[in-house]
């Protein structure tokens, strides 16, 4: 091989690294579930709100047609997430700690009951 093929070989290879997207982390974390009832069938259009503790910034979502939530581009910080739809209690849980780069899987399940009902979820195993 000839030492300009080698100047070659070593340019192009140094641009395709060049142009390749830098890997930075997230500063931002994500919380995602599935609503479902007691008999584990998903809940479609539960309204499902999500609040910062610290900021009280509220975001407010629903579940598509898979019973599924998605809340993205969350700064790290305390959030409480309370989800309802009509013919069941309200559910909430406080104390979900988003940290930078989290995703964190939130399941959620619904009594049957009245929405001016409330059942708040304290005391489980730490989120992963």
């Amino acid at each position: 091989m000839s030492s300009r093929s080698t100047v070659v070989i070593g340019v192009l290879f140094v641009l395709l690294v060049a142009s390749q997207p830098g890997w930075s982390q997230e500063s931002r974390g994500t919380i995602v579930g599935r609503v479902t009832d007691s008999s584990g069938a998903v809940v479609p259009n539960a309204s499902v709100e999500l609040t910062n503790l610290g900021t009280r910034v509220t975001g407010r979502g629903s579940t598509n047609q898979d019973g599924n939530y998605f809340f993205p581009f969350l700064i790290p910080g305390m959030y409480r997430i309370v989800a309802e739809k009509a013919g069941f209690k309200r559910i909430a849980r406080d104390g979900i700690q988003v940290n930078v780069n989290d995703r964190i899987e939130l399941n959620l399940s619904l009594e049957l009951g009245f929405a001016t009902e409330t059942v708040t979820v304290t005391g489980e195993a730490p989120l992963i």
